[in-house]
This record gives structure tokens, C-alpha cells and sequence, in this order.
């Protein structure tokens, strides 16, 4: 049953994007319909490029997965949407990318994906840092570790005196 319902969804829109871009191509002509589909591409690579580094950058990676997971999925989509050959995937990818529309548009998305609500958040509160026990081993290995003797040959190079 969820197949069919995919497939019926995957046909509207694919008859939605020719309609547009029926529309479009007549409005402005076939050239710069293609050149905008084009466009709208690279515009949803750079856009989820940009708001995914913002998102790191602003400590998203040390805030649990149920306060996050809203914009990275309304960042995704919006993107993928943008990338998307087609104009009223670009409407909705541009709609994912309004402030304040874009938290509805996550809140929606994050309910539609249960699996991102039942995954375990891996890191610790600071972020990427590893777990107590990680370091512990690097403490005893570094202690093997001192009593290592590595010989070889060095060579000084003057950078002051060039050949």
C-alpha cells in the first residue's frame, strides 16, 4: 500500500513539473527555462552547503538530535528540492529556506521520519569529543609508548642559504 502511494505521488509531481515547465517555457522561452533549471541547482548545492556549515558553526553538533534534526532535514530537502530538475520542486526547495517557515516545514518533516526520533544521540554534550574510556587507553598506550627508542639519521637544512 505505501508503494502505490509513493508511485501516485512520484506521477503528480512528475505531471506538476512538465505543466510548469510548460508554463515557464512559454513565458520566457525554452533557453532560459533550461539555463534556470540549471540555476536552481546550483543554488541548492550552495545553499545546503552554506546553512549546513552555519548549523556547525553555531553548535548544532553538541545539541541532541530531537532540537537539530528539524533543520538539517528542512535544509536537506529544500536543497534536494532545489536540485531537482523543475520549477515547483524550486518553489517548495525556496519555501524550505524562508526564516520561519523553514521550522514548520522541519517540524513537519521530523514527524514524517520517526527513525530520526529513536536514534541514539552518539556524542556527549561538548560535541565530537570521545567518551572517558576512549581517553583512558590513550593515557595507558601512551605510557607504553614513551619507552619506545625510534633511531635514524636527521639532515639540518639552512633555510637561509639556498642552492
Amino acid at each position: 500500500m505505501t508503494g502505490l502511494l509513493v508511485l501516485a505521488i512520484v506521477i503528480v509531481l512528475i505531471w506538476i513539473e512538465v505543466i510548469m515547465f510548460g508554463i515557464v517555457g512559454g513565458a520566457i522561452g525554452v533557453l532560459p527555462t533550461v539555463i534556470g533549471v540549471f540555476i536552481s541547482a546550483i543554488l541548492g548545492f550552495q545553499l545546503i552547503r552554506f546553512h549546513m556549515m552555519r548549523l556547525v558553526a553555531g553548535g548544532a553538533i553538541g545539541r541532541p538530535p530531537h532540537e537539530i534534526m528539524p533543520q538539517v532535514l528542512c535544509v536537506v530537502f529544500g536543497g534536494i528540492f532545489l536540485i531537482l530538475p523543475g520549477y515547483a520542486t524550486d518553489a517548495f526547495g525556496i519555501l524550505c529556506f524562508v526564516p520561519g517557515l523553514n521550522l514548520l516545514i522541519g517540524q513537519i518533516l521530523f514527524r514524517l521520519f520517526p527513525a530520526a526520533k529513536s536514534r541514539p544521540f552518539p556524542f556527549p554534550q561538548s560535541g565530537f569529543g570521545m567518551p572517558p574510556s576512549f581517553h583512558q587507553k590513550d593515557d595507558e598506550q601512551e605510557q607504553k609508548s614513551s619507552d619506545m627508542i625510534i633511531e635514524g639519521e636527521a639532515e639540518h637544512i639552512d633555510p637561509d642559504k639556498r642552492e
